[in-house]
């Protein structure tokens, strides 16, 4: 467990302030000639301590922290996590991860593989769905990378991602943002690792959804991770 800077300086002031003042209780109970005005002044240095360290641990009880270092993303099998705007997010819920493997797409030597993430929290639906496409699967490892607007017809890897959030309560009714990866090179997914004979792949990946609307919603799709899903 991590302490904090606040908790850190009261301990140090504290056992410090401990110290102090066993040594003084035993000037005064074996050194009659220390006066009783010594014995005061330590009771102000004391309350001023704790006052002082009160402060400290609070002061350090609200620093801003960053919340991954709180929710990292899931490393177990079969899940897909991601960070949407700041906001963790981990696949779970009756079918949460779902993952497709297309070949001789188009009539020719392509594959697609497809992902769909979902989770269901406070009544709203996320789903997080990815895809990445390029030529001949069987050649896919570790350290391939896409990119969205990428051209497969001339040898490129291309990856699209899309973000959709829908109210599943009569308190959301009315939402349903529908957004599309922003068609950059911004917008990325490698492979870390491929298991082709068991049909296992894990990635990573990040990307800008934009409402395919035009109402100017975005979503910041950062940290994405999956492991080792089936295809």
């Amino acid at each position: 467990m991590k302490m904090k800077n606040g908790a850190f300086f009261l301990l140090v002031i504290f056992y410090t302030y401990l110290i102090y003042f066993l040594y003084v209780w035993f000037l005064t109970n074996h050194h009659p000639n220390i006066s009783k005005m010594t014995s005061s002044k330590f009771t102000i240095h004391l309350l001023s301590a704790i006052i002082v360290s009160t402060i400290l641990l609070a002061c350090g009880n609200n620093d801003s922290e960053d919340p991954k270092d709180n929710k990292l993303p899931a490393d177990e099998p079969g899940t897909v996590s991601a960070y949407i705007d700041g906001d963790f997010f981990r696949s779970h819920g009756f079918s949460p991860v779902s993952a497709s493997l297309k070949t001789d797409v188009n009539g020719v030597n392509q594959y697609r593989v497809s992902f769909e993430a979902e989770a269901e929290d406070n009544g709203i639906e996320q789903r997080i769905t990815f895809s990445i496409w390029g030529t001949d699967f069987d050649s896919v490892k570790a350290g391939d990378s896409y990119s969205a607007g990428d051209e497969v017809g001339y040898g490129g890897n291309r990856f699209d991602g899309d973000f959709y959030r829908t109210g599943r309560s009569v308190e959301f009714a009315d939402l349903d943002d529908i957004t599309d990866s922003e068609q950059t090179s911004a917008s990325t997914l490698s492979i870390t690792a491929i298991d082709h004979e068991n049909r296992l792949i894990s990635g990573t990946f990040k990307f800008k959804s934009i409402d395919i609307f035009g109402s100017g919603l975005t979503f910041d799709i950062t940290d994405g991770k999956f492991t080792e899903i089936q295809y």
